[in-house]
């Protein structure tokens, strides 16, 4: 098992090497790894969650969850231009992903910002209740599924890709198929798969920056007051500077 875990970090890593480097031969080395590791369409939706995950426990002396909280503490909000991306199901319910993982509270508001939205991710007893055992994934299937979503379009499969987002957004989501076919501009399966990596790893990684930038999308996400600013990239830490010889601030070369 570790083996596969092992193999899905470097698909995970590979896909961003693709999209960021535009490296091209990355995609089969994504496609390989990602045979090699865990991912698999079979037993959906419950293999959804199959992976590799932060373990937490209320046990004496072992780490709790850092994350779940009550409904009222006042340390998380849901940045609310999320809310406005919500896609619903047939029956015009919100994603299911965005149903299970918020709940609406009174608003807050702070330094110029406002919400009212709460992530209950790693609640118990619907979303209210804190639950410092709960285990926080590292990486896990309905990634995996995503990623191969990824990986197929950039090898030009659009058939599979198809296949791989309504998987998750069907079985996760509980939205309708894709209206995507294989005519779709490129951008357009994009739009559809940067969304469910939003949805479905909500609260598990910070994606919607990442995705949008190895994808030039920055411009999209939100600014809230005047001087706010989106950074095309994270700083350098000085020990890592230091370790490469350069000095401080620094850029460290790309290498494909």
């Amino acid at each position: 098992m570790f083996l596969q875990f092992n193999r899905a970090l470097k698909a995970r890593a590979e896909v961003f090497r693709a999209t960021f480097l535009a490296c091209a031969t990355c995609w089969t080395s994504a496609q390989t790894s990602l045979g090699e590791s865990f991912l698999t369409r079979t037993g959906l939706p419950g293999s959804l969650s199959l992976g590799a995950y932060y373990g937490y426990s209320t046990a004496a002396n072992e780490p709790q969850n850092p994350i779940t909280e009550k409904l009222d503490a006042l340390r998380y909000f849901v940045h609310p231009s999320l809310a406005a991306l919500v896609q619903n199901q047939a029956g015009g319910a919100p994603d299911a992903r965005w149903s299970s993982k918020t709940r609406v509270v009174p608003p807050r508001d702070w330094n110029g910002v406002s919400s009212t939205i709460k992530p209950v991710m790693y609640n118990s007893g619907g979303g209210s209740v804190p639950d410092p055992g709960a285990d926080i994934p590292i990486i896990k299937n309905e990634e995996l599924l995503l990623l191969s979503a990824e990986v197929n379009l950039g090898l030009g499969n659009k058939t599979a890709a198809i296949a791989d987002i309504d998987s998750v957004r069907i079985k996760s989501g509980a939205l309708p198929p894709t209206t995507l076919t294989i005519l779709s501009a490129d951008s357009a399966f994009v739009t559809e798969i940067l969304y469910n990596r939003l949805m479905s790893l909500l609260w598990e990684q910070g994606v919607r920056w990442i995705d949008a930038r190895r994808y030039g999308r920055l411009a999209s996400l939100p600014l809230d007051r005047a001087g706010d600013a989106v950074f095309p990239s994270m700083i350098v830490p000085a020990g890592e500077c230091d370790a490469r010889g350069l000095d401080t601030p620094c850029t460290p070369p790309v290498s494909p």
